[in-house]
């Protein structure tokens, strides 16, 4: 078992056998982000619901008039993206995600 909080996670809502669950690890597709960097901008489809392993994400906008605003921060053990972009698969996300790192 790779995930071990991804597990606890799942285990929270549903009783998961460690089988069904090692299934679905074998499925996933990991991607390791550096401090700031972006997974995903405004205007892209998002095709994968992120769940947060390590250190912090922020969804955050930014007006025409270039001010930002922060919808949502997700720490360790949160699912985090654009449900609508996802679940619609054709809509583009109207939101920024990026990675931030904490020093604690």
């Amino acid at each position: 078992m790779k995930y071990q909080l991804l597990y606890q996670t799942f285990n929270k809502h549903i009783n998961l056998p460690v089988e069904a669950y090692l299934d679905v690890e074998n499925r996933l597709l990991r991607t390791t982000l550096d401090k700031k960097e972006f997974l995903i901008k405004e205007g892209k489809i998002i095709k994968y619901m992120p769940f947060i392993n390590d250190r912090l994400m922020v969804n955050y906008r930014v007006n025409e008039d270039g001010e930002t605003y922060v919808l949502q921060i997700g720490s360790s053990g949160f699912w985090f993206g654009d449900l609508y972009s996802f679940f619609l698969a054709n809509g583009p996300v109207s939101i920024f995600k990026l990675t931030v790192q904490l020093n604690y």
